[in-house]
């Protein structure tokens, strides 16, 4: 059935791309091509299957990611605390950058912390709940480079001050504080 569809939406799109030709050279247009329908039509085929096909790669990495997604919220069903949290999590986009469930993070072109974007698994460790809050709703602004006379790194978090509610904030801290590895022990 997918294919039928792709098949008509391929046979419908050359006819509007040579009726936009026709229309063009009506009209006096004359863009120095001399491409025939044969032309046309092998280069609109090419076009759309690439683009087909990374539409169809493109669904599978988010059906992936929503999986991922999906079960990092089912596992969080007895506390709906950081349910809640976990919902704040995706909403504000920190899954884009600081991955999934915290547990890695995304690459940063000459950033100061391994060029990564840092995973906050272990969040609780460096931050009071208190500070934790406070970092969130300052933001990173600046972002140390590795090599001070290289590019700035492209991502920095954003201020959330006036955008995270009082709420949204607490439970996105309970759930940030809760992703430290269970049975780890400190060790200094």
């Amino acid at each position: 059935m997918k294919q039928k569809s792709e098949r008509g939406f391929l046979v419908l799109s050359s006819k509007i791309g040579m009726s936009l030709i026709l229309k063009l050279s009506r009209m006096g247009l004359n863009l120095h091509l001399k491409l025939t329908q044969f032309d046309v039509l092998v280069m609109l085929v090419i076009f759309f299957s690439i683009f087909l096909g990374c539409s169809g790669q493109k669904e599978n990495v988010k059906a992936d990611w929503e999986k991922k997604s999906d079960s990092v919220f089912t596992s969080l069903a007895s506390t709906p605390n950081l349910q809640e949290g976990y919902k704040v999590y995706k909403k504000y986009g920190c899954i884009l950058c600081h991955g999934v469930n915290g547990e890695k993070g995304s690459h940063n072109r000459n950033a100061q912390t391994g060029e990564e974007i840092p995973a906050l698994t272990y969040v609780a460790e460096g931050y009071t709940l208190d500070e934790l809050k406070q970092q969130i709703l300052k933001g990173v602004e600046n972002i140390a480079r590795k090599d001070s006379l290289g590019l700035t790194p492209p991502y920095r978090m954003p201020s959330w001050k006036g955008i995270m509610t009082e709420e949204e904030l607490e439970v996105l801290t309970e759930y940030l504080m809760s992703l430290k590895p269970k049975g780890e022990k400190e060790e200094w």
